[in-house]
């Protein structure tokens, strides 16, 4: 994001697994792990939102596709967060991310 409120949508950024170690601070009574949150963080939430409702033609073409389970009976989700990131498209069982480019 390079200026306030403008987003690029020519980066693609790549985000390396997570460590699944124990949090000492949280972790559970019977040793379970406390994984951190990274998925869809609150405060981008009005973000995403507003990529939502300001999709490019492109993406309302291609959301038309991926829908309903309408592609190969798999879900995806649109503008979807990642950490600080917000890809357009992520498909969960497949773990595929899809980033359009276009104006």
């Amino acid at each position: 994001m390079g200026r306030r409120g403008a987003i690029n949508k020519n980066i693609l950024l790549f985000l390396p697994p997570l460590n699944k170690g124990r949090c000492p601070a949280n972790a559970g009574r019977r040793g379970e792990l406390n994984l951190m949150r990274i998925n869809n963080l609150k405060k981008y939430k009005n973000v995403r939102k507003m990529l939502r409702k300001n999709m490019t033609k492109e993406e309302v073409k291609l959301w038309c596709i991926l829908k309903s389970k309408n592609f190969n009976n798999y879900k995806f989700r649109r503008q979807h967060g990642i950490g600080p990131y917000i890809v357009d498209f992520y498909c969960p069982k497949l773990k595929l991310v899809v980033e359009l480019d276009g104006d």
